[in-house]
């Protein structure tokens, strides 16, 4: 709260000093561009947008109204930033139907993340995700499903597969860059969807509006014709569409994606991932308890990278198999998962002694043995 009042404090500060003079500067169209500055060096500086919009909506308000000659016209431009700007803005029909929108389709991923929605469609799709770029042709193919809105595709999309790409170490980066190349553009050519719902609109307005009905025909019509001409979505689409499949990236892609590596090596993972992918999917399959086990450690756990998972788990049984071990001592429980994995292989009657340090894993061990 504190930090929040200073920054607060700070963009009234910057509106006084940017302001002050301005009364005898009527005209000077300099100015206008005050408040762009303003939002740019505090977004630096704060490293907070909207803050800095804010701000910089405040110091514009009060910049017209200094020109405009007002009495009192300093305070009167603060109280109308907010008055005349803000309550006019949220109040717009267009504005507040993308905000009941985006409100809506957010309740609609917490409902699906928090009844374990999320996880199965997930589940679901990581069956078609064995090795890392077929993990980013499932989230691009997800873009492409999911074309009714632009809005509802980025935050469906990105919740739903940042579990598969995290699983293959595709950077958020990366993951943010596929689902945001395919939101807009599938939105802006798909037959159906709520930006050419808005477009259309436009386009029947145009054509009513200089009579050319029977030139044009409908607004619909006029863009279905559009879509060969829509070059920005088509390209785009293409174009992650290669990268995926040539496994390239460019620019500040490519430092983030070394970088990312960087931090995998750091985290003791040597193992390609797509040789890991190739060796579970060759590898005896998970038992149902085991799979359950899995998916409710990275959902609930921290560090959930510490789980014996699937290939090192079925190592474990082969061992335990072979030997056939009549007692087990097991140092570092986890939440369990290696533990079971060990014990498949036991004798009849035979037993398995764990121990774990970590006493808040406690609570969710019982839940296994």
């Amino acid at each position: 709260m504190k930090n929040l009042r200073s920054k607060l404090f700070l963009g009234f500060v910057f509106s006084t000093i940017f302001s002050y003079g301005s009364e005898n500067s009527y005209g000077s169209g300099w100015l206008g561009l005050l408040p762009v500055i303003v939002a740019i060096v505090l977004s630096i500086i704060t490293k907070e947008v909207l803050f800095s919009l804010f701000t910089s909506i405040i110091l514009g308000s009060v910049i017209v109204f200094f020109e405009g000659g007002l009495p009192d016209s300093y305070f009167f431009g603060v109280e109308n930033s907010v008055d005349f700007y803000i309550l006019n803005a949220a109040s717009d029909n267009d504005h507040m139907s993308v905000i009941i929108f985006s409100l809506l389709i957010s309740g609609m991923v917490s409902i699906l993340k928090y009844t374990n929605g999320m996880s199965g469609i997930a589940q679901w799709v990581g069956k078609y995700a064995k090795t890392k770029r077929s993990a980013m042709f499932t989230t691009y193919f997800m873009g492409v499903v999911v074309f009714f809105d632009d809005y509802a595709n980025t935050l469906v999309v990105g919740n739903t597969m940042k579990t598969i790409t995290d699983k293959f170490n595709i950077s958020r980066e990366k993951l943010a860059y596929i689902v945001d190349a395919t939101a807009a553009p599938i939105a802006c050519i798909a037959l159906v969807s709520t930006w050419i719902g808005y477009e259309v609109q436009l386009i029947d307005e145009g054509i009513i509006n200089n009579d050319l009905q029977s030139v044009v025909g409908t607004g619909y019509a006029a863009f279905l014709k559009s879509i060969s001409y829509s070059f920005y979505p088509l390209i785009t689409l293409a174009f992650i569409f290669i990268l995926i499949f040539l496994k390239r990236d460019f620019g500040q892609m490519l430092k983030v994606e070394r970088n990312h590596k960087k931090k995998i090596t750091l985290k003791m993972d040597f193992i390609n991932y797509d040789i890991m992918g190739y060796a579970e999917s060759h590898s005896q399959k998970e038992s149902e308890l085991l799979k359950a086990l899995q998916k409710e450690t990275h959902q609930k756990i921290l560090q959930p990278r510490m789980i014996s998972g699937h290939l090192q788990g079925r190592f474990l049984s082969l061992i335990s198999h072979l030997t056939r071990p009549e007692k087990i001592l097991e140092v570092g429980t986890y939440t369990g998962y290696a533990t079971l994995c060990l014990a498949e292989g036991l004798v009849e009657n035979g037993s398995i002694h764990t121990i774990e340090i970590n006493e808040e894993l406690f609570d969710f061990q019982k839940k296994i043995f």
